[in-house]
């Protein structure tokens, strides 16, 4: 790899790691400094690794507002389109650019949270070839009908999904509903023609989550 770039805009920064060589696929993840380090690390050497971090999830992860899932968790504001803007606008252009990269697919990763904003994201634009949803936070209020809407704009295309197996027991009804709509995201990705690779991991929601991205990512490269 070449010697990482890093640059701030207004809602985080971007890291850039571009392969010595021409890459195979351009992987953009959104997620933690953790998650983005063990990526570095693991991916194969021919993938550049794009990652943002946010300062605030809840503001700028979600696709449109809807209520605090925890008494006193904040709300979630719905940013995600002014983020996903900013992405196509500049983010990725200037990113792209400071990694000298050539034409090649690009993917998107995120887990929980960044893991619904990586569907939704993939499935709002043509910027992507791939998407992984990692325990991705699909119990989200609305998704369910917005993938009803757009999952034909799956077509062709490679989606990777992934739950823990004992994310849906908990007392939170809103979020027990999780491993029902993530099947239902499986069937409507599948029946729309997408290529879908499902995968249940053992654990709940917190288990091993750097691991379970990796898998995720190395799994859309196949």
């Amino acid at each position: 790899m070449k010697q990482p770039i890093a640059f701030p805009f207004e809602k985080g920064s971007v890291s850039v790691l571009a392969p010595e060589g021409a890459a195979r696929a351009a992987l953009w993840l959104f997620g933690e400094p953790g998650e983005r380090d063990r990526l570095a690390r693991e991916l194969p050497a021919d993938v550049a690794l794009l990652a943002v971090t946010v300062a605030d999830w809840n503001r700028d992860l979600s696709p449109w507002p809807a209520p605090a899932c925890f008494r006193g968790g904040g709300d979630f504001a719905g940013d995600g389109p002014a983020l996903l803007r900013l992405l196509a606008e500049d983010l990725l252009p200037r990113a792209e650019a400071a990694a000298a990269l050539g034409p090649c697919p690009r993917l998107i990763a995120g887990y929980s949270l960044a893991g619904l904003f990586a569907l939704w994201a993939f499935l709002e634009t043509d910027l992507f070839s791939g998407a992984a949803s990692v325990s991705g936070s699909l119990w989200f209020d609305g998704f369910d009908g917005y993938l009803r809407r757009t999952a034909s704009r799956a077509a062709g295309k490679a989606v990777y999904l992934s739950l823990g197996d004992a994310e849906a027991r908990t007392r939170n009804q809103r979020l027990a509903c999780v491993e029902e709509r993530t099947r239902l995201a499986e069937d409507l990705l599948r029946e729309a023609g997408a290529r879908v690779i499902a995968e249940r991991n053992p654990g709940n929601h917190f288990n091993d989550p750097e691991g379970r991205l990796l898998r995720g990512c190395l799994a859309m490269l196949a």
